[in-house]
């Protein structure tokens, strides 16, 4: 191949590491463009706002009358999304928690090209970015998105080929962020890509550089939370030792469960991985070159082992399979990276760049008209049929909530996009407040309060 051929190459390289991340912004950049229904997102966005207004910065508070003193999680999470708030106010969120997940795609591609070059980074990009679940997620107030940045981080340092500062450096950070958003989820990718990396290349140096660097990165929060007797008992053994012993009642105690998440929710790169089930035997002994093979071998037995730690704790949500989200797309790039690249070679890349170019475009056109809206329910009706006379309620106000069950997302969506204070409560004028919002069956012929609207089940009532 000649100077020219070379150059040419090298251009649809970056062509195809570049064009996934633009995708993905212009896919993700459609939540931009709809009301948030997402009650773990408007929980978290409440409680940095609280945190932002606070002079404190680890005592979290949701509301009054539900988690005063909030314990489910660490509170460094919340802490840019709290600074983000005090400097640019909360409209700036999205954009923060994006940027973030922008960051998270393209060092995949970084773990990717350290492992199998170009093409399987272009690959493991184009495959997290497309993922419905990652994009979903990627704008919103949710402490998944640091979770993965720091997933994200850790590949990046315990990808590269030999052990060095820049390896050790990415490992803490990585494991700091991803343990201080969320605890002992933060582990699972340092922990299970150390292991791939001892036992694939069997390697002192990386083993005692990376392991000390992951330990070095949990014990500032470790210490945090021993040394606060209220974060020990209400954090470490409430939630953390709780759900692993499954002392809590919340939660889907199945072996598998969270496993079987990550298969149903992990799209198209369970697709890609399916290609090479065929030739994995001869892939995996000696059909490919040594350095495929070790990437094959690293990247397989790090998902391996993500797995069977996401199987650990006796009781499981959906969302943890996030986690793994990050290694499985680093697998599905490993998987099929040298085929892309020999594409590339004989100059075949270009209908693979069209085609996400024009993916990119239509996310592009397709967010400001609602594409989003394909991808979740309807919006609450204290956004659409309701907003008007919610409009009445001042921010702060305090309102009856009239629920057989406590209406978690009704509750969560009052609270974080009309600012108000709901009291859930099973009888109207349990409470003694002047405004009500009543599940249509509980809704009295008469009494002392008054309709001013209806929609799907709910009746917004004042007091006479």
């Amino acid at each position: 191949m000649g100077d020219e051929g070379v150059r040419s190459v090298d251009r649809w390289q970056r062509a195809l590491t570049w064009l996934p991340l633009v995708v993905f912004g212009c896919w993700a950049s459609t939540r931009f463009f709809r009301h948030v229904d997402i009650s773990d997102a408007n929980l978290y966005r409440v409680i940095a706002r609280h945190l932002a207004a606070d002079s404190g910065w680890t005592d979290l508070r949701y509301l009054p009358t539900a988690y005063p003193r909030f314990f489910e999680h660490l509170p460094f999470g919340f802490w840019p999304m709290a600074l983000v708030i005090r400097v640019f106010g909360e409209g700036a969120l999205p954009v923060l928690q994006l940027g973030l997940s922008a960051l998270t795609v393209w060092l995949v591609g970084r773990s990717a090209k350290s492992l199998a070059g170009p093409g399987a980074a272009a690959l493991a990009m184009t495959t997290l970015a497309l993922t419905q679940n990652f994009f979903f997620l990627a704008s919103l107030t949710l402490l998944d998105v640091p979770l993965l940045l720091g997933a994200a981080l850790t590949m990046a340092g315990l990808t590269r080929p030999k052990p060095d500062a820049l390896l050790v450096t990415l490992t803490f950070a990585g494991t700091l962020v991803g343990v201080a958003a969320k605890g002992p989820f933060g582990l699972m990718t340092p922990g299970a890509l150390w292991l791939a990396r001892v036992l694939v290349d069997r390697s002192f140096t990386v083993a005692m550089g990376s392991g000390l660097a992951i330990t070095l990165a949990v014990a500032p929060v470790a210490g945090f939370v021993a040394l606060s007797p209220d974060w020990l008992e209400s954090y470490g053994r409430s939630q953390v030792l709780a759900s692993l012993t499954g002392a809590r009642s919340d939660g889907d105690g199945g072996r598998f469960f969270t496993v079987g998440k990550v298969f149903e929710m992990f799209w198209p790169g369970l697709a890609l991985i399916a290609c090479m089930l065929p030739g994995l035997k001869r892939r995996l002994v000696g059909e490919s070159s040594a350095p495929h093979r070790r990437a094959l071998w690293v990247a397989g037995v790090a998902a391996a082992t993500l797995l069977v730690g996401l199987s650990l704790p006796a009781r499981k949500v959906a969302h943890h399979a996030f986690v793994s989200f990050p290694l499985m797309a680093l697998l599905s790039g490993v998987v099929l990276g040298p085929a892309l690249e020999r594409l590339i070679a004989r100059r075949s890349a270009r209908p693979v760049a069209l085609v996400l170019a024009a993916l990119g475009v239509l996310g592009l056109v397709a967010g400001p008209m609602g594409v989003a809206r394909f991808f979740s329910g309807p919006p609450c009706v204290m956004s659409s049929e309701l907003a008007a006379a919610f409009d009445q309620l001042a921010p702060g106000s305090s309102l009856e909530v009239v629920a057989t069950d406590s209406p978690w997302p009704t509750l969560s969506a009052l609270s974080a996009e009309r600012r108000l204070v709901p009291v859930h409560v099973r009888a109207l004028g349990e409470a003694g407040l002047e405004w009500a919002l009543v599940e249509e069956a509980l809704w009295p012929a008469a009494g002392d309060f008054t309709e001013v609207g209806r929609a799907r089940g709910w009746v917004l009532a004042r007091r006479q």
